[in-house]
């Protein structure tokens, strides 16, 4: 016999499936906070190391494989220097033999300096960077080691303010509220979707600082080949390109930061006037 809607039965029924679903999003929920504060640790060390690439551990290794480039770079200055002398005896040369040779001598003057530029261009970026950096990150009490760009992001969105976990273990605060409790497993749910979001975000944030590392640590190895690259015609584009991605890599970091400060900062704006208007209303 068919029970009427609101008798006990379909009540059991009824918490029963809201009791599943608020597992499901309450598990949902875990996990993304889990996943989001693992990609913002990783997006921390991600920046520290990449704003730490002048240190001289690193430099050290570094240093090693710059000077068998040097080598290489100095024999093939040799080559081009003979090579030039040769064309312009047997005037074969389809090429500036005058501006070459002048490029050839300032290249060989600046040839063993190529890492002290490349290093002066990192450092400023790097300086540029950890302004910015400082003025967002929340600092712990040891200073830069501790210091945290996700934590603030997490707090100026609400984020941390989700849960809150104790020594009983997780504890929604929102579940102090009668009206969100009736629908928890759909707050958690869209609460989880949204963490999910903000960790790719801060994955591919990290992505792009380890991968801006890597490529500062091989440009600074290989830039005595750029240098020698400037000689001849043939070869000058990819001295160019060298320089763009240098340029291009160094600096992508004050940029990223730049724009999270002023983010944050734009934030700042609009949770006050939200609360201003908030306030005139009451």
């Amino acid at each position: 016999q068919k029970q009427p809607s609101g008798t006990p039965g379909a009540l059991d029924a009824a918490n029963a499936v809201n009791s599943i679903l608020e597992f499901v999003g309450r598990t949902l929920l875990w996990f993304t906070s889990f996943l989001a504060a693992l990609a913002g640790n990783l997006l921390d060390a991600s920046i520290r190391y990449s704003l730490s690439i002048g240190e001289k551990q690193i430099m050290t290794a570094v240093r090693a494989g710059w000077v068998v480039f040097r080598d290489l770079a100095n024999m093939f200055f040799i080559f081009a220097l003979l090579y030039i002398a040769f064309a312009t005896m047997l005037q074969i040369a389809n090429f500036d033999t005058k501006r070459t040779l002048a490029k050839l001598v300032v290249v060989g003057l600046l040839l063993n300096f190529s890492l002290f530029f490349s290093q002066i261009v990192i450092d400023v970026s790097n300086v540029l960077a950890y302004t910015a950096y400082k003025s967002v990150a929340a600092r712990g009490t040891e200073g830069w080691t501790k210091s945290s760009l996700s934590e603030p992001f997490m707090k100026q969105f609400g984020l941390a303010g989700i849960y809150t976990v104790g020594k009983q273990g997780l504890d929604l605060t929102q579940e102090k509220d009668k009206n969100v409790k009736n629908n928890l497993w759909l707050i958690m749910l869209m609460s989880g979707i949204f963490i999910f979001i903000v960790a790719f975000i801060f994955l591919v944030a990290a992505a792009v600082f380890l991968i801006r590392t890597i490529k500062l640590l091989f440009l600074m190895t290989l830039s005595p080949l750029a240098f020698i690259a400037f000689i001849l015609p043939g070869t000058e584009k990819y001295a160019k390109d060298w320089w763009r991605m240098l340029l291009g890599e160094s600096f992508v970091a004050p940029l990223f930061l730049l724009l999270i400060y002023v983010t944050l900062k734009m934030s700042d704006g609009l949770n006050g006037a939200i609360a201003s208007v908030g306030g005139k209303a009451d």
